[in-house]
This record gives structure tokens, sequence and C-alpha cells, in this order.
């Protein structure tokens, strides 16, 4: 993760010109994020607000955790690519075999059945920290 510019202590407008910004930036190809200390604590409305807009929301004071989400959330889009693939994969297999006549209706069902237990199966393996 490369950090190539920092704002601090923006007040509300700036804040919003900021955010109306990222949006342009990421229709370039660049990302930014934001990272709030939880100044509006005081105020639950906009503390909530805040949490359900956020991509991300790190709910301890800890930013070492952070590369730990990284690398976390990198794993988690893996594992998912890797499950539709795998089912996708597998229901266009039998597509092919139902066409040749090769497939019955007990084989499909036991095929869709098998991988969604590989699919839940893989996904637990999410579960193990790895760090």
């Amino acid at each position: 993760m490369c950090v190539s510019r920092v704002r601090s202590a923006l007040l509300h407008p700036d804040r919003r010109r900021f955010l109306s910004n990222r949006a342009i930036a990421k229709g370039e190809g660049r990302q930014r994020s934001q990272m709030r200390d939880g100044e509006d604590a005081d105020n639950p409305l906009v503390h909530s607000a805040a949490i359900e807009a956020a991509d991300v929301a790190l709910m301890s004071d800890d930013l070492s955790k952070l590369p730990w989400l990284i690398r976390h959330s990198r794993r988690t889009l893996r594992v998912i690519r890797h499950n539709v693939v795998l089912s996708l994969g597998v229901k266009a297999v039998f597509v092919v075999l139902t066409f040749a006549g090769a497939a019955t209706l007990w084989a499909g069902i036991a095929a869709d059945m098998g991988v969604s237990l590989i699919v839940i199966a893989n996904a637990l393996r999410l579960l193990r920290s790895v760090d």
C-alpha cells in the first residue's frame, strides 16, 4: 500500500469536496481512502450513518490490523473467484453432457449439491487466521 498524500483535520465542507473528487479519481483508475477517528461520536446518528456509508469500518484503535485486513480481503476475493469458477465450470460440463445425452437428472442434482458443499467448505477456509 502506497500513500502519496495525507489530509488531516478537514472540516465538513473540505471533506465533502475531497470526497466528491474521490469519485472523479476513481473513474481515472486512482484509489482514495478516508480514515476517521470517530470525531462525531457524540452524535450517534452521524456516527451510525458514517459506519453504514463506509466500505470498511475498523472498530479498534489498533491500526496495525490494517495490513491483516487487506490480506484477508484479497484472500476472500480469491476464494470467491475460485468458487464461482468451480460452480460455473461444473454447470457447463453438465450442460454439455446433457446435450450429448450422457447426463441424467440425478447426476446433475448430485453434482450441484456436491459443488455446493465444496464451495461452502472452501469458503470456511477463510475462518482460519493466517498471519
